[in-house]
């Protein structure tokens, strides 16, 4: 990961692989959150949560995030939760390193310490970005042919 960046010293966004900047980018427009984490809090990470029926997403991302060295080669077994409904169910969650890189995209995100939509959504919106938004984030409702999003 030092090899890729190691510092950020001004506003921009880092310098990623575009695969894995779009991936975060993506990511942090549905269920994905990124939290501030380490020493002094200088650091984040991102946190991605998915249920068991979205495992097949879930490790096309771990395993993505695993080959440019975001993520550990270990993963945690399924948790159980419960839903709003009191309904319980599995799911599956990994976390990148935390490192500085991450920063920019809690900035964006987080400006106030809620997660907001950024009013540049535009700048960084491609067919890859609104894919994982989609993956991660939608389902299709085949009696209306739509594609619908459960964002939170």
């Amino acid at each position: 990961m030092g090899s890729i960046i190691t510092s950020l010293s001004d506003n921009s966004m880092p310098q990623l692989p575009s695969k894995i900047r779009n991936l975060i980018y993506g990511l942090s427009l549905s269920d994905a959150f990124i939290e501030r984490y380490g020493p002094n809090m200088g650091n984040s990470r991102v946190v991605l949560k998915q249920s068991l029926t979205h495992a097949p997403y879930f490790f096309y991302v771990y395993f993505q995030l695993l080959f440019w060295g975001f993520s550990s080669p270990c993963i945690r077994l399924p948790d159980l939760t419960k839903d709003t409904n009191g309904n319980r169910h599995f799911y599956l969650r990994l976390r990148t390193g935390r490192s500085v890189i991450w920063n920019w995209f809690r900035d964006h995100f987080y400006p106030k310490g809620i997660k907001e939509v950024p009013l540049d959504i535009a700048l960084y919106l491609n067919a890859r970005v609104l894919a994982h938004l989609i993956c991660c984030d939608g389902f299709f409702t085949p009696c209306y042919r739509i594609h619908k999003f459960r964002s939170n």
